[in-house]
């Protein structure tokens, strides 16, 4: 998308060019909200009611299974965050499936090499404090994959490397028979 901003105090217009990446075909407007709204029908649908009742209860479940998936993926978020605070590396590994498909800028890693980053980072901290925004969750796949998108700060202290900062940070996450794990965790954006 390319902007064009013009000013009679500019001596040449502003041109501003932003870059999206499509992740959903559905636009999501409540993804800010502090907790879910419960499933109950709006304007569209409930016009929707009055001409067709037998399609208002599969419209129903399909929002009811999508907001009980994030608040499920919500306090995951919270359970990783504390984990990775408490550097619980057994507890970390819970979240992650086998094989990733993307852990930061690699491609097809394996649990085994997540777990052996993390023990690195946890063994040389003495001090480990990572707090998140709330997520913006988007859903793909019939509500069986979703995107998390969220603002994460951190501070890494000890072992003589001390990092600090702030970036929109993404983890991609699949429903499996062992409930929801983490595919893909990576940074989107560094903020500081």
């Amino acid at each position: 998308m390319t902007r064009r901003l013009s000013s009679e105090q500019l001596t040449q217009p502003v041109l501003i060019r932003s870059i999206y990446e499509k992740i959903s075909a559905v636009p999501q407007w409540d993804i800010y909200e502090a907790s879910p709204r419960p499933a109950t029908p709006d304007r569209t649908v409930a016009a929707a009611a009055t001409t067709d009742d037998a399609a208002m209860p599969a419209a129903n479940a399909g929002v009811a299974e999508r907001d009980g998936a994030a608040v499920v993926l919500r306090r995951a978020l919270e359970d990783w965050i504390a984990a990775t605070n408490a550097r619980d590396i057994e507890r970390q590994m819970d979240f992650y499936p086998p094989v990733l498909q993307a852990f930061y800028l690699s491609r097809n890693t394996s649990r085994s090499a997540v777990r052996a980053e993390k023990e690195r980072v946890f063994l040389r901290a003495h001090t480990v404090d990572v707090r998140a925004a709330a997520p913006e969750l988007i859903f793909q796949g019939a509500n069986r994959a979703a995107v998390m998108r969220f603002r994460k700060s951190y501070v890494v202290e000890g072992g003589g490397q001390n990092r600090r900062g702030e970036v929109v940070q993404e983890l991609r996450w699949q429903l499996t028979p062992e409930g929801w794990k983490i595919y893909s965790e990576r940074d989107v954006r560094v903020i500081r």
